[in-house]
């Protein structure tokens, strides 16, 4: 997640581009102005990714300073909201979006998402390779986890063309 810039790196980027010294307190005071400039596309988006036909869903783990946070995703191809919030269903209705959310859901199958029911699920492609690719380690003996794969690569070449 390389578009979020720490404030410390905040502060070397503006000393770099325009020569000013900044501090790390002054960029860090900007940022209740900034939320405020991007509040409405902020409502923009969420009814925008609340709309979509399909969505994705996703949080990982990450540290901010020693505490552990978790960034939570919720995306289109052209639509991105992320946020920080703790990893449970509570967690991810902060974003605003998957409460009101009625499409197709695609996701990892962390239980969190089951309890949204007013929409249908789907497995995302890459966390289901992963998982095969999990299978073949533990079976190596085994075929029909590359099977799988060769069957879902197959589908997809079958629907880009």
């Amino acid at each position: 997640m390389f578009q979020h810039i720490p404030v410390e790196l905040t502060a070397i980027l503006i000393r770099d581009v325009t020569g000013a010294e900044v501090s790390t307190g002054w960029v860090a005071s900007l940022l209740p102005e900034a939320a405020d400039l991007v509040e409405d596309s902020l409502h923009l988006i969420r009814a925008l990714l609340v709309l979509g036909h399909v969505l994705h869903a996703d949080e990982t783990t990450t540290r901010i300073g020693a505490t552990r946070r978790w960034p939570h995703v919720a995306c289109t191809d052209f639509l991105t909201l992320l946020h920080l919030a703790p990893r449970s269903r509570a967690g991810a209705d902060l974003g605003g979006v998957l409460p009101h959310y009625r499409g197709l859901l695609v996701h990892d199958s962390l239980s969190l998402y089951a309890g949204y029911t007013h929409c249908t699920h789907q497995l995302c492609g890459a966390h289901l390779i992963r998982e095969l690719t999990a299978a073949e380690e533990d079976f190596p003996d085994q075929k029909w986890h590359q099977q799988i794969r060769w069957a879902l690569a197959g589908l997809n070449t079958r629907v880009i063309a």
